[in-house]
């Protein structure tokens, strides 16, 4: 009978310890700040809120505006710049060149499966920023890599360019038309090079030979927000940048690190964080009664870049970032977002994280093909009435848009950002 009882208190107590009550001993609900978890490279958190948006009455009164909920997101802090793009640019520049020309063994991680139709991912690592490819004397390399030169008439490397019809990105992306079992996939190849003529088709007879040939590629320019990008190279950025984040994550193992799949803005997050940047500049005038001179601080419009020192865009940290701590949400260039194009836009899409997403094909019409554009640019006066939502069709290519990335994150405490006051001044 003892041996009973004490086989019981064993059984008891094992089973207590595998339940591990400490963990059912919840603590008090706490405020958790953003900071806990790590914000993607070059992303700031915003929290989540509401947003008004829509077609004021005739009368300017608020009867059509609707309100909107938004979840929390990661968001750039700036437009893409030029070099942010071109990184870009060179990994589709030298996974083409491992792959279809080289295909070197030593480039590629070693496989640890015995599928022989399984595809082995490049070795970074090995790679590098591609110095060992691109300046290599060995003529075994330079004679493979030829082909993917512009070639002059004795079949040589023409002017040393590289041919940048081939540079084409291939990534799935989620379709917006729903099949029997979820989500279709959608396989896109984009070209990733971006228009430089746009300075000439946009502004014709007018003198702009240092903007086409040098804008993008000369490292003065690295800072300078990217254009001539259409909404499909935008989106391909977007994919590419997932996946090298996704890889940076898995070789971390940090817990704190979100790994979610990274695209353009809805049209309801920009309005949302579309606040102005808060710019001022010191005045003397003199003081009508005691006739001494006092400075006072006026209030700029970004669209007049501050000073005026820019005839066409900017460094895109050169004025101070808003509330949210995003820089030029208004003014330097306008940015593509994810929504398409429709005047009765309000009619289709959900109170809570609204979007409307078409996924046009290249054979569609243009009225298929319209996305919304936010924010105002370089080449708009600040006296000028900008509408805030803007229709441009997606394969066309401008001097005066860029766009920037987000990413879902979960809703946490904003902290010390007076909330009421961004909601009320983002309608």
């Amino acid at each position: 009978m003892k041996n009973s009882m004490l086989y019981v208190m064993l059984l008891l107590i094992t089973i207590t310890s595998a339940c591990n009550t400490r963990s059912y001993n919840t603590r008090q609900t706490r405020a958790t700040s953003s900071k806990d978890l790590v914000a993607p490279p070059g992303m700031i958190y915003v929290p989540a809120g509401n947003v008004t948006m829509g077609t004021p009455g005739q009368n300017g009164d608020s009867t059509n505006m609707k309100k909107y909920r938004l979840s929390a997101f990661y968001m750039d802090k700036t437009s893409i710049t030029n070099k942010q793009y071109r990184q870009f640019v060179y990994w589709v520049r030298d996974s083409i060149a491992i792959t279809d020309y080289l295909n070197n063994k030593s480039y590629f991680q070693r496989m640890r499966t015995k599928d022989t139709s399984a595809k082995a991912n490049i070795n970074w690592d090995k790679v590098g920023d591609g110095r060992s490819i691109w300046r290599s004397k060995n003529y075994k390399i330079i004679d493979k890599l030829r082909p993917m030169y512009n070639q002059g008439d004795d079949n040589q490397s023409g002017n040393g360019e590289l041919n940048k019809k081939i540079l084409n990105f291939r990534y799935e992306t989620s379709s917006a038309d729903k099949s029997k079992s979820g989500y279709s996939v959608i396989k896109e190849v984009v070209n990733v090079w971006p228009d430089e003529n746009v300075w000439d088709r946009d502004f014709p007879n007018s003198q702009n030979d240092l903007m086409v040939k040098s804008y993008f590629t000369n490292p003065s320019f690295d800072d300078y927000p990217v254009v001539g990008v259409t909404w499909k190279q935008a989106r391909a950025f977007a994919a590419w940048r997932s996946k090298v984040w996704k890889a940076y994550n898995y070789k971390m193992k940090n817990p704190k690190l979100i790994s979610l799949t990274m695209d353009l803005p809805t049209e309801a997050q920009r309005a949302y964080v579309s606040i102005p940047s808060v710019i001022t500049n010191e005045v003397s005038i003199k003081d009508s009664v005691s006739k001494k001179k006092i400075k006072i601080k006026k209030v700029i419009n970004p669209l007049q870049s501050g000073d005026s020192a820019f005839t066409y865009t900017m460094p895109v940290t050169y004025l101070p970032p808003n509330k949210f701590g995003l820089y030029n949400t208004v003014g330097n260039v306008s940015e593509w977002t994810l929504n398409t194009y429709t005047l009765s836009w309000e009619a289709f899409v959900h109170k809570i994280n609204p979007v409307l997403l078409y996924d046009a094909k290249d054979s569609d019409p243009e009225t298929l093909k319209r996305k919304v554009i936010a924010g105002s640019s370089w080449k708009d006066q600040a006296t000028q009435n900008i509408p805030e939502r803007q229709p441009e069709i997606q394969d066309e290519a401008k001097s005066y848009i860029g766009f920037r990335c987000v990413m879902p994150a979960p809703d946490f405490n904003p902290g010390k950002s007076n909330f009421k006051t961004i909601n009320k001044n983002s309608k």
